[in-house]
């Protein structure tokens, strides 16, 4: 509920922006308009292929931690923002203390654009990510799968990597995405 004294204060305050203007002092000229900073990608294809080879980075980084059980999550952490590293920490931690490991490698397929948010300092590319765990397996102290049977083999994650240059990249967060289409249907 808002208080009935804000419609006041806002009276009060328009008020004091149209009096200032009654003032016979010179107005202070504003500021030109700051120049737009050069794109850091060429195109929204040099933008994607950017942020594919990012995530395709830090998979592969994800990948060897988890098929040795767990180990040494710490290689992760260049690669991805304060949240991330929270989570992928937790994960790591769990495969520790529950003996997992994972067989096999998931893959990146293809990944779609979303969008690119240019800023003064960063340029954010936001995508999906078709990921593969076909032939991928995790496996208990006993060397006993504790993959479920109806696990499905392909799922989307939405990915915001965050690009300072072409090359020094934070991979900001991520999450699955169960409201697109299947992967099958990106395949060209």
């Amino acid at each position: 509920m808002t208080s009935p004294r804000l419609p006041l204060a806002l009276l009060i305050a328009a008020s004091a922006f149209a009096l200032a203007g009654c003032s016979p002092e010179a107005a202070v000229p504003s500021a030109p308009p700051a120049a737009e900073a050069e794109p850091l990608f060429a195109s929204d294809e040099e933008a994607l292929a950017a942020a594919e080879a990012a995530y395709a980075e830090y998979l592969a980084v994800v990948n060897t931690v988890l098929q040795e059980g767990g180990t040494d999550p710490e290689r992760i952490r260049p690669l991805v923002s304060n949240e991330v590293w929270t989570d992928d920490l937790q994960g790591a931690e769990r495969w520790q203390q529950e003996g997992l490991i994972s067989i096999g490698e998931t893959r990146l397929e293809k990944s779609v654009l979303q969008q690119v948010i240019s800023t003064e300092s960063s340029t954010e590319v936001v995508t999906y990510n078709c990921l593969s765990n076909t032939g991928v397996d995790v496996l208990n102290e006993a060397g006993e799968s504790v993959v479920s049977a109806d696990r499905p083999t392909a799922y989307v994650i939405e990915s915001v990597v965050s690009f300072t240059a072409p090359e020094d990249w934070t991979l900001e967060e991520y999450s699955e995405v169960e409201e697109v289409e299947s992967c099958a249907a990106w395949q060209s």
